[in-house]
């Protein structure tokens, strides 16, 4: 059993916080920032600021904290004493101060304006004074107030009434805020024990409710809570005060009208009328029975449309009875039949049939959900559906607290540390169904959540173990009822809560049953007003890129803690949940942003009050685009540098490498030519025949060197290694043959034949000198420019203006 501790229904500013009879007090003293005791004036502004003066200065308040402002040495305040007697709001929203004994004539008095905008005191310089002095409390309010037991021996003076029924009394020992409230409901607890934990609520055929607890006792009630009778040991129900003996944790009425108790840890119990009386059988494992129960930990129970009856236990997984009304009734588990079913499922919460004949079964291991239909059970399949944290739309949390149903259908699925999920897969046989989550973000009391209820059609409570909610399932609307609206001092249980068919609405508590009516449950729709701590438009210089924001729902009718949902346009995606009424940023970017921001009021209930602040921040100077620009211009430069350096040297390289193959060549030839006269005598000799065999293997030669040079010509990477390649032989065979043939070296051939190439192009009047040299294999036109010149002897842009067409 968890239980909640009951600190968390305190206020959670400090303030001593006092409810009783229908009034609340809130003290607020030196201790909450309070610069003095002794306060002479209090009033509410048009923007819904209370204003404190005091004998030590001026004071605001914003539901939250006090903010002084008064003299200090050397800050040329023109305050002679910081003793303000009585303060007014001004047409201009500044707070006039009048400084002056009380005792004194108005002429003994000086006043100050107090400006807003600059936090500082200025000499009055108005002609006029403002009619009115303090306060007047009407006289039974001030006799209602004096006579509450707080203020019993001390001396009260009403100072101020606030716009929401509030009334600011000073006393001797500081200020108090006086509400007279709606008294918050009570639990009703039926014996004298320290703690009476209810686990289990059930309302029969009869109207009657069953509610069990843990000291053992089964009460059997009327709906208004009384007429109590006991159900006994024996199965006997009495009207005197009887121990059942066993903790009940869930109760169930099947279609024969037979009562089911399942217990922990006494096994599973059942109510069997016979005659006038009641038969009590008693089902628990062991024995050695193979058709008995398998677990004595019963938390849920279940019927199908086959009058089937299913036990959810918490360790044996499930147990279903085919024949409930058989007087020796089997139990089919995993230890027989259901030899199939899954191992993660043991520790059974809850359990829920639809309408379609789907079982959900909700474990301390996931969501299983199983198809009932007529087939033989050991064939049941079960699917399961976990967490997946990579997968927003899958189960929030694995723990399965409770199920429940609204009006429409919609099944959600209460967890223990993960909110409550809505179920958004029609197709429930599946390990992939779709789940929306509801959490604090989106306006619950908490993600614990240990039970559920559906109310009122499309409603569903939602209990926690710091309150309840209210969830209108249509609307996606969360109403959190917490401190004020039930009496502090217990907590609430994992029971599923009952819902009366009158509408009335039992919840299980650590100190009995709490109970409420649907009139019961309104709330305020008061619209509180949001400050901010700064004006509406924020100038950021360029060097500040953190900001804080400080901002305030006016209401001072706290009986829930204030929600916020903010977002700043441009830097947040989606609005962001906090009950801190301040928010950080950093790394603002430079524009113009508006920062958004709304509440809820003192009932925990969203209003329309949205509010914006315009932030500017300007940009730093690499901010601009200007700047970006610039690096962008020199960026571009810098690359079109690099590129053109790069295919500079890469044509010099490639001249370099021109010029040492020629060389190589020439020196080849040479070494060649100087071989060829040492074997010319020898030569001489070579039949007539041979020669005849040597000019068609240079004709053949001829032919195939020209197909490769015409076929790669466009190529401006083509080697001389290329051509070794493409003739099959070495370089030094390669120069004999070409220099025999036609006359010059393979680089020089080479470059004749693109620049025939070229004369032939350059005969179309419309080409380029640039689309000319790409096509002859030069990738450099200029390059190409210097190679035909120096074999043309004028420039390709002279030849073409002159029409030449003489070859080379």
């Amino acid at each position: 059993m968890r239980k909640a501790s009951l600190a968390i229904f305190c206020f959670l500013f400090m303030t001593l916080l006092c409810v009783a009879s229908g009034v609340r007090i809130v003290h607020f003293d030196n201790d909450d920032g309070l610069d003095h005791n002794i306060v002479t004036c209090i009033i509410q502004d048009r923007e819904g600021y209370i204003w404190l003066s005091s004998r030590d200065g001026l004071s605001r308040y914003d539901g939250y904290s006090f903010v002084n402002y008064k003299a200090q040495p050397g800050d040329g305040c023109p305050l002679e004493s910081n003793r303000i007697d009585q303060i007014w709001e001004l047409p201009d929203n500044n707070i006039l101060c009048m400084s002056g004994h009380r005792t004194l004539n108005l002429a003994g008095c000086k006043y100050y304006v107090f400006n807003r905008k600059t936090g500082k005191f200025e000499v009055y310089r108005g002609k006029s004074l403002p009619r009115g002095s303090y306060y007047v409390v009407d006289e039974n309010v001030m006799r209602r107030i004096s006579s509450l037991k707080e203020y019993e021996g001390l001396e009260t003076r009403v100072m101020c009434e606030d716009r929401q029924g509030g009334y600011w009394v000073r006393t001797n020992r500081g200020i108090d805020r006086v509400t007279f409230v709606k008294e918050p409901l009570k639990n009703t607890k039926f014996s004298d024990f320290g703690e009476e934990v209810v686990r289990a609520l059930h309302q029969d055929r009869a109207g009657r409710v069953w509610i069990a607890d843990k000291n053992g006792f089964v009460r059997i009630v009327d709906r208004n809570l009384g007429n109590v009778r006991y159900l006994s040991a024996d199965g006997r129900i009495t009207p005197a005060a009887a121990v059942f003996g066993h903790n009940v944790y869930c109760i169930y009425e099947d279609c024969h009208g037979q009562i089911w108790l399942g217990t922990k840890p006494g096994g599973l119990f059942r109510l069997r009328r016979k005659g006038q009386g009641w038969v009590l059988d008693r089902y628990v494992s062991g024995g050695g029975k193979p058709f008995g129960i398998n677990c004595n930990s019963v938390y849920a129970m279940a019927e199908d449309r086959y009058g089937r009856l299913w036990i959810g236990t918490y360790g044996g997984g499930l147990n279903v009875v085919e024949r409930p009304e058989a007087d020796m009734p089997h139990f089919i588990n995993k230890d027989n039949v259901l030899s199939g079913y899954p191992r993660g499922a043991l520790k059974v919460r809850c359990l829920m049939m639809t309408r379609s004949g789907v079982m959900l079964v909700g474990t301390g291991s996931g969501l299983y959900t199983c198809m009932i239909d007529g087939k033989p059970l050991r064939r049941l399949k079960f699917w399961r559906n976990v967490r997946n944290p990579h997968d927003p739309s899958s189960l929030s949390n694995n723990e399965v607290m409770a199920l429940a149903r609204d009006s429409r259908g919609r099944i959600y699925v209460a967890t223990y540390g993960g909110g409550t999920n809505k179920i958004l897969s029609r197709n429930l046989l599946s390990n992939n169904i779709r789940f929306k989550a509801y959490t604090t973000a989106q306006g619950l009391a908490s993600d614990v959540n240990v039970s559920l209820a559906a109310w009122c059609g499309d409603k569903l409570w939602i209990v926690s173990e710091a309150g309840l909610t209210l969830f209108d399932t249509n609307r996606d609307i969360m109403i959190n009822y917490m401190r004020g609206f039930f009496r502090e001092g217990f907590a609430f249980m994992e029971t599923m809560p009952l819902c009366l068919d009158n509408g009335y609405m039992l919840f299980g508590t650590t100190q009995g049953v709490f109970g409420f009516s649907p009139s019961d449950v309104g709330k305020s729709n008061f619209v509180p007003r949001i400050v901010f701590g700064c004006d509406d438009y924020v100038e950021l210089p360029a060097d500040k890129k953190n900001f804080t924001i400080e901002f305030s729902a006016l209401d001072y009718n706290k009986n829930e803690d204030i929600w916020y949902a903010y977002r700043m346009d441009g830097v947040d995606g989606e609005w962001i949940y906090t009950k801190s009424h301040s928010v950080s940023y950093a790394g603002i970017p430079p524009g113009t942003h508006t920062f958004r921001v709304r509440s809820t009021n003192g009932d925990g209930i969203w209003t329309d009050n949205e509010r914006t602040v315009t932030i500017h921040r300007t940009p730093e100077l690499t901010e601009t685009p200007l700047a970006w620009m610039l690096f962008g211009g020199a960026l571009l430069a810098a690359m079109i540098i690099i590129y053109k350096v790069a295919r500079y040297i890469s044509r010099l390289r490639k001249e370099v490498n021109e010029i040492t193959t020629v060389t190589n060549e020439k020196i080849e030839y040479l070494k060649n030519k100087v071989h060829e006269l040492l074997t010319e005598r020898r030569d001489m000799d070579v039949a007539e025949g041979e020669e005849t065999a040597a000019e068609t293997t240079d004709s053949l030669f001829r032919n195939k060197a020209m197909g490769f040079i015409n076929d790669n010509i466009a190529n401006s990477d083509l080697s001389i290694d290329d051509f070794c390649k493409a003739m099959g032989m070495s370089r030094t065979v390669l120069y004999v043959r070409v220099k025999k043939v036609f006359g010059s070296s393979p680089n020089n051939f080479i470059q004749e034949i693109r620049i025939k190439k070229a004369l032939a192009l350059m005969k179309d009047p419309g080409v380029s000198i640039s689309e000319v040299a790409y096509k002859c294999g030069f990738s450099d036109p200029k390059y190409f420019s210097r190679c035909f010149k120096k074999t043309m002897g004028c420039s390709p842009t002279e030849y073409m203006k002159r029409g030449e067409t003489a070859e080379p």
